[in-house]
């Protein structure tokens, strides 16, 4: 487990936030997420396979240091739900982050006019205010199958 964030090149020289820019100086959002959350880690990592995720910078908050330095956005808060920093530097979460996101991947550009609509919006946070009550259900469920405690085909 531990060894698949190597996968993603998440050292924290890579890590380091650097405002509005992502590393290397990209101009597009910087994402957030719990790279300790089995779901959350396959999530990001079927992301950033997808054309246009050269782009955004991707942050795993679980391996920063305690220090962990982005402004206006608590370790605690950063773990809790998903984040997006524009390229602009205007903080998003939950599905107002994800329909940045899509917005930012040229196959999901779609899904992410929809979500970000005004009267979609409000339903798709509550949708996903929905999943954060489930979560810590479905991420011991992903960790047995991680650890081959069960079987992901029963």
């Amino acid at each position: 487990m531990v060894n698949r964030k190597r996968s993603f090149n998440n050292d924290l020289a890579h890590q380091k936030d650097l405002g509005t820019h992502g590393p290397h100086g990209k101009d597009g959002p910087t994402i957030y997420y719990d790279g300790s959350c089995p779901l959350c880690y396959r999530e990001i990592k079927f992301y950033r396979n997808m054309a246009g995720a050269g782009n955004i910078a991707w942050y795993d908050v679980a391996s920063s240091p305690a220090s962990y330095p982005t402004i206006g956005l608590p370790r605690e808060a950063a773990l809790k739900r998903f984040h997006v920093r524009t390229a602009e530097g205007t903080l998003l979460s939950g599905a107002a982050g994800f329909a940045h996101l899509w917005l930012n991947l040229p196959h999901w550009r779609l899904l992410g006019v929809i979500t970000s609509h005004r009267i979609v919006l409000p339903f798709a946070e509550a949708a996903y205010r929905l999943f954060l009550l489930v979560r810590p259900a479905a991420q011991a469920l992903a960790r047995k199958i991680d650890h081959g405690q069960i079987s992901p085909s029963k």
